[in-house]
């Protein structure tokens, strides 16, 4: 997987303080870096990320904005999605490479990462990606208008209301009837 330096934050050269750095992630950035997701395309994100440095540690603020382009979860059809969302992460810096590769396995918040003295830098795309990935919706749907109305498509609409009311009037128990016929076979 290529690296790009533009995600690489050298935190020797930085004074205490707060620092911002800016990302842009779209379908293109994430391809080259070897990531692919079939759940959207037409990715524009936009990052925002405050880094306030300590002595031993540093305080991360991610914020997120932009959108992508899905499909509804309820009707199927494709739908432009807004993304907006906030992550902290705690650096913290410790002795030794191993003594960070123990914290991190041993540690049961996923908020903090423990991280050597002896690198004088860290990447920061892999947190972008995962929290990228959070800040998406389990159920992706349509809103609705000014009028409350949904903005689905409303022939599936339409569909998903006959169904509701087929089930309703008893014809779910119907569709073991045909089950019957195997009931004496051995």
């Amino acid at each position: 997987m290529k690296q790009f330096r533009e995600f690489e934050i050298s935190w020797t050269g930085l004074k205490d303080g707060l620092h911002t750095f800016e990302y842009a992630i779209d379908d293109k950035k994430l391809a080259d870096l070897g990531y692919s997701n079939d759940e959207f395309s037409q990715l524009d994100v936009k990052v925002q990320l405050e880094l306030q440095k300590h002595h031993s540690f540093f305080e991360l603020y991610f914020d997120y904005d932009g959108e992508m382009d899905c499909v509804c979860d309820r009707c199927g059809d494709n739908m432009q999605l807004q993304l907006w969302d906030e992550f902290k992460l705690i650096i913290k810096l410790v002795e030794s490479t191993e003594e960070a590769k123990r914290l991190n396995e041993e540690e049961e918040d996923s908020d903090v990462v423990y991280l050597s003295k002896n690198h004088p830098s860290f990447n920061v795309f892999k947190w972008l990606y995962d929290f990228l990935i959070l800040s998406i919706p389990i159920q992706k749907l349509h809103g609705e208008d000014e009028n409350g109305e949904s903005l689905c498509n409303p022939e599936v609409l339409r569909l998903l209301v006959q169904m509701e009311k087929d089930a309703a009037q008893g014809s779910k128990k119907d569709i073991w009837k045909e089950l019957d016929k195997f009931k004496d076979k051995n």
